[in-house]
């Protein structure tokens, strides 16, 4: 992908993780940092395997709590150690998007909006992950 494009996506989430940890946290934030991670999922599963699964599970687990606390609070915020679990996520993202064709970026894009127009009741990590 281009340097410029991979740049802004990149900035963007992080940008996504400082504003969360700030009073300017909102709803739509973070569904970015939950987009980032499924979207980042999607391109690591799409070989079939995932190396660690436990980065995804910490981090959906942080988002799910900090959603969770907004709904009641109306502080769309995550807590320090939250960010703690979704820096990684973050990180993975950065590698991915800095290696990825254009192709396959958009093949995950599609993997991931039909991961999103599903209708589950179970997240789609613990579905994959879910110990037997």
């Amino acid at each position: 992908m281009p340097d410029e494009s991979v740049r802004r996506l990149s900035l963007g989430g992080h940008l996504a993780l400082v504003g969360t940890l700030q009073e300017e946290g909102n709803r739509h934030l973070l569904n970015e940092l939950t987009r980032i991670l499924y979207f980042t999922f999607c391109l690591e599963d799409d070989g079939g395997h995932v190396t660690d699964p436990e980065i995804f599970l910490r981090a959906e687990a942080a988002l799910d709590r900090a959603v969770l606390r907004a709904e009641e609070t109306g502080i769309w915020r995550v807590r320090r150690e939250e960010a703690a679990a979704i820096e990684p996520i973050l990180c993975r993202y950065d590698e991915q998007i800095g290696a990825v064709s254009s192709r396959r970026y958009l093949e995950a894009e599609r993997r991931l909006a039909k991961l999103l127009q599903s209708s589950h009741s179970v997240s789609p990590l613990r579905s994959r992950f879910a110990n037997p």
